[in-house]
């Protein structure tokens, strides 16, 4: 009841939020974050939740964002179709990549999904009919829900958030239901989820799919609110940004990795003072937040309850040995 209270309390102040935000700029950096958010959640049910190293995030945000770039400049869909297209075809490259690959598992599973998310770049850039190479696809018209054209960062927000929020209830239901505490089992060792009947290759399957998923709804957001897609952006890199994020924020945890996206994106442009010395800067406090938190983030606050919670019984413990 009071984690719901708390998504509760985040909704109210995220729904706020562009009210009191003047800056296009700020704005922009709130839809990035969002954006970081769905793609840290899609990395958090493949990783997070079943224990796989997949660092093709951003391969997956690129098929989606390519995608619905194509689908919206060549064929002219509006942006819900856009986004049903883009998120089908994630999922069939998840499908695609993890039938083979997931057998291998371990460390070797992590070089396969690189390997694949650097073939994946080549192919933007080099398929210039398609993609437009390495000038990227540009022409991507403004989003539009109806007659609602979402021209300005603040609109845009709001068609955001309202896909986070359903991706966040799809990452929470799939975490507390069957699916999930199958995914956490295997996670915990493979030898006893099929000793318990569970199918782990079936189940690593899905999550590289589902994982995929969240790629390609986060990509297809990243298309529409630049307007234009390049093969730049879907390095690894980026996709070791986001497993960052996850780490900081907290393995397996959805609050931890909505904290750990919405920190990693603000935190350069807090120490941008710094000037030459702020990725110095950037590096070492993530340093230290996974030497001295490795739960993440979320950890400290479930530090700072139980530490509140033993306050409270310790008193009521002294009162009740006073009695006897």
């Amino acid at each position: 009841m009071r984690s719901y209270l708390w998504y509760l309390i985040g909704l109210v102040a995220l729904l706020v939020l562009p009210q009191v935000v003047s800056s296009p700029y700020i704005m922009f950096l709130l839809n990035m974050a969002i954006i970081f958010v769905i793609l840290a959640l899609g990395l958090n049910v493949v990783f997070g939740m079943t224990g796989m190293l997949n660092l093709a995030s951003l391969a997956f945000s690129g098929i989606g964002a390519y995608t619905s770039g194509i689908l919206a400049v060549r064929l002219g869909l509006p942006f819900p179709l856009a986004l049903i297209g883009a998120v089908v075809v994630a999922m069939l490259f998840g499908l695609m990549v993890g039938l083979p690959t997931i057998r291998i598992g371990g460390h070797y599973l992590a070089f396969m999904t690189i390997a694949f998310g650097e073939i994946m770049r080549l192919i933007f850039q080099n398929w210039t009919p398609v993609t437009g190479g390495a000038l990227g696809l540009s022409g991507i018209k403004y989003a539009s829900i109806g007659p609602l054209v979402l021209k300005t960062h603040w609109s845009y927000y709001y068609l955001s958030l309202t896909l986070l929020i359903i991706m966040v209830y799809v990452a929470n239901r799939i975490r507390v239901s069957k699916l999930g505490r199958a995914f956490e089992a295997v996670r915990g060792s493979e030898v006893a989820a099929r000793a318990l009947g569970i199918n782990t290759y079936y189940h690593k399957v899905l999550a590289f799919v589902l994982g995929a998923a969240f790629g390609g709804v986060a990509g297809t957001l990243y298309a529409f609110l630049m307007r234009y897609v390049d093969p730049g952006t879907f390095t690894f890199e980026e996709s070791a940004r986001v497993l960052t994020m996850v780490m900081v924020g907290g393995r397996g945890s959805i609050p931890g990795v909505i904290i750990g996206a919405f920190l990693l994106t603000f935190l350069p442009e807090w120490l941008r003072f710094l000037k030459d010395y702020y990725m110095a800067m950037y590096g070492l406090g993530i340093l230290l937040i996974v030497l001295f938190l490795p739960g993440g983030v979320i950890s400290l606050w479930d530090k700072v309850r139980s530490r509140f919670a033993a306050g409270r019984r310790a008193p009521a413990a002294q009162t009740s040995a006073g009695k006897r």
